[in-house]
């Protein structure tokens, strides 16, 4: 996903065009709130708007590197009776989102007591938890990836577990020949090939 640095590199790249970032989780109205583009989670359709498939998470444990060693090092999905789980509990509210239940039960691990441990509201949250070493969560491709690269996180073990949804860039229909819109959008879909 695209990090705070980065979105420093459009305004290098485009200065005629000002970003004003609302990381809320309340669906904005693009007219009376005034927005122009925006990233969206989700099924790809929303009414009135145009979605543009961006990139799609997988899901699979992650925890910090100390958790590989001591009295229960982390090798497959049983160790993980030994350890805190951390939920992410932010898209609660959407039954189909990927939990330890699914994870476990796609790992052929049902046995494993999936509801215990620490329950979080907040995905960047649930990573830091992670990587304070409070536990194992369920980590997301888009919101790990730079700490799995600089070593604040690890992939004990495990395959990834593919969800449905994904982030797509939305706009109203006719802001599509927007020139700021059109630059966004193009610099958004970049950003994700790398």
């Amino acid at each position: 996903m695209v990090a705070a640095p980065r979105v420093e590199q459009f305004g290098a790249q485009h200065p005629a065009y000002d970003l004003s970032i609302d990381t809320s989780g309340r669906l904005a109205d693009y007219i009376a709130d005034h927005v122009d583009v925006g990233i969206r989670y989700g099924g790809g359709r929303w009414s009135g708007l145009k979605a543009t498939f961006l990139l799609r998470d997988a899901f699979f444990p992650v925890c910090a590197p100390a958790l590989l060693g001591g009295a229960h090092p982390l090798r497959g999905p049983a160790d993980l009776r030994h350890h805190a789980l951390i939920h992410d509990r932010s898209m609660a509210f959407e039954s189909t989102f990927p939990t330890w239940r699914t994870w476990l039960q796609s790992a052929g691990h049902a046995d494993i007591d999936c509801e215990r441990g620490l329950q979080i509201n907040d995905s960047a949250a649930v990573i830091q938890a992670a990587i304070a070493g409070s536990g194992v969560a369920l980590g997301r491709t888009t919101l790990v990836a730079r700490d799995l690269a600089e070593g604040r996180l690890v992939r004990p073990f495990g395959e990834d577990l593919a969800y449905d949804f994904a982030y797509y860039i939305v706009h109203r229909p006719q802001a599509e020949q927007a020139l700021g819109v059109a630059a966004f959008k193009r610099w958004l879909l970049e950003e994700a090939q790398k």
